[in-house]
C-alpha cells in the first residue's frame, strides 16, 4: 500500500516538474510581449544562429558581437533599425541573440502597435510587469527608461529612438 501511495504521489510531482520546463521566463515573456504584432525584421531576444542574414547591412563587428542595420537601410538614412547580435545569456554560453535594438523608424510597430513616436502603452505595460520606470520630464532629451533585472526599454521623445537591451552577464570575466 505504501509503494502505490508513493506511487501516486510521485506521478503528479513529475509531471509538474517536467512542465515547469517548458514555461516562458519573465525575461522570454517581456520580449514576446515586445515582439506581439512587430514590424521589426529581427525580433528581440531571437535566436538567429543558422538565420541567413545577408540582406542585413553590416555596421561594424565588436568583439564578441556582430551589428547590423535593417535590410532597406542606406548609408546616412535618418530613419533606421539597427540590431546588436550577441551571445546569451551569458557571453560564456555563446550563441547569436538579438540582445539590443535600436529603431528610429516611425514605420516600425512593435508591442501591438506601438511606434518610436507613440509608445505609452508600452511603458504602462512594463510598469505592471515590475518595471522600474524613470521619467527625465522636461529635461533637454525627455527620455523615459523602464528597468527590470537584465531587461531595458528606453525612449528619447525628442531623438526619436527607442531601444530594447538585455544586459548579458559575464560570469566567467572574459577580457574584451
Amino acid at each position: 500500500m505504501k509503494k502505490l501511495l508513493l506511487g501516486l504521489f510521485l506521478i503528479p510531482a513529475f509531471l509538474f516538474c517536467g512542465c515547469a520546463d517548458n514555461q516562458p521566463t519573465d525575461t522570454e515573456k517581456i520580449a514576446d510581449k515586445i515582439n506581439e504584432n512587430t514590424t521589426l525584421e529581427l525580433k528581440f531576444l531571437e535566436d538567429v544562429s543558422g538565420k541567413d542574414l545577408s540582406a542585413f547591412v553590416p555596421e561594424y563587428d565588436i568583439f564578441g558581437a556582430f551589428v547590423y542595420f535593417n535590410s532597406d537601410y542606406k548609408d546616412g538614412d535618418e530613419h533606421y533599425v539597427r540590431y546588436l547580435i550577441s551571445a546569451y545569456p551569458d557571453y560564456a554560453d555563446g550563441g547569436s541573440v538579438v540582445t539590443r535594438i535600436d529603431c528610429t523608424d516611425p514605420n516600425v510597430t512593435f508591442f501591438n502597435g506601438c511606434t518610436v513616436e507613440n509608445c505609452g502603452a508600452l511603458f504602462l505595460y512594463l510598469s505592471g510587469e515590475g518595471f522600474e520606470i524613470i521619467n527625465s520630464g522636461d529635461s533637454p532629451s525627455s527620455v523615459t527608461n523602464a528597468t527590470n533585472g537584465k531587461i531595458s526599454v528606453s525612449h528619447d521623445s525628442k531623438s526619436k529612438i527607442i531601444t530594447f537591451s538585455y544586459e548579458v552577464s559575464n560570469r566567467d570575466g572574459i577580457d574584451f
